[in-house]
């Protein structure tokens, strides 16, 4: 898929039929994704949505390789304005699901999800922009490669711009929540990075968070930067590492905290300057972080 554009599909008569702009169900052993318009209008100005989703990957049964964007300017895809059309229930930026072969590799690389052309406004994705849902933690996601060209741009996006509740996921040197300069806001409404499930186990078997750009200023009702749920987090199986750059630190309640239930880690080194010694004093599962959540 190279070059093309990929919108409105799903849109019939009673704007209701399922219809996303890629499904990914059977495939080879490579899959290449490059420079495609996904659920906006060639001018890269306004959406016209896939209903089902930008790019959904579910039931592959080949061990495939599929890249989705690159490091060069032809090679990124532009995902945005997949949404909710009258009453369907919408999907992510880009989906991947539970039941794909053992083996799948994905690399997300240089994509502006969420953002119009430029990457200066919103254009939404309805249910978030990176959604691994890989709960049997087949497939290998990697989002972004390490270097600036090769930044996805997370940011716009209704729900959140990455949201993991399973798989081995790798999130390194990209821009969430901001704009393409890294510190305009530009954020995804509920989280920057959403985690819900066990780390550890056959859901998360591994994550790690690198040297990214995140929005800590999230217009949701959370308004959390990271907010991870329900996950022991331990070194070994997960990093949230101290190179990862915070920007519009606010102060106030529920602006600024990692959120993470059964706590496993102290995260005064971990992320903004905490109004607290990011533990859970109060014994409650919450981390007081600038301060507890609950």
């Amino acid at each position: 898929y190279e070059g093309n554009l990929i919108s409105g599909n799903g849109t019939g008569a009673d704007g209701m039929t399922p219809g996303a702009g890629i499904t990914l169900t059977d495939s080879v052993d490579t899959i290449g994704i490059y420079g495609n318009i996904i659920g906006m209008n060639a001018a890269k100005t306004a959406a016209l949505a896939n209903v089902a989703g930008g790019i959904n990957i579910n039931s592959l049964t080949t061990d495939t390789t599929i890249s989705i964007g690159s490091n060069t300017t032809n090679g990124r895809n532009y995902i945005s304005g997949n949404a909710q059309v009258n009453g369907s229930s919408g999907s992510a930026g880009i989906l991947v699901g539970a039941s794909n072969v053992a083996g799948v590799i994905l690399n997300i690389v240089g994509n502006y999800i969420g953002t119009n052309g430029a990457g200066t406004a919103a254009i939404p994705n309805y249910n978030g922009g990176v959604n691994i849902a890989d709960t049997s933690s087949r497939v290998t996601t990697t989002i972004g490669d390490g270097t600036t060209a090769g930044r996805n741009l997370i940011s716009g996006n209704s729900g959140s711009g990455v949201v993991i509740t399973g798989g081995n996921v790798t999130i390194n040197n990209n821009l969430l929540g901001t704009a393409t300069d890294g510190t305009t806001a530009l954020a995804n409404s509920f989280a920057e990075i959403y985690g819900n499930n066990t780390i550890g186990t056959s859901n998360i078997s591994y994550l790690k968070i690198s040297n990214n750009i995140i929005n800590t200023l999230s217009s949701g009702v959370v308004g959390g930067a990271i907010l991870m749920n329900i996950i022991p987090w331990n070194e070994t199986n997960g990093s949230l590492t101290t190179d990862n750059t915070w920007t519009g630190r606010a102060t106030g309640s529920g602006q600024n905290y990692w959120w993470q239930r059964y706590v496993g880690m102290t995260l005064t080194a971990y992320g903004p300057k905490a109004c607290s010694d990011g533990k859970d004093n109060d014994n409650d599962k919450l981390v007081d972080f600038p301060t507890d959540p609950g």
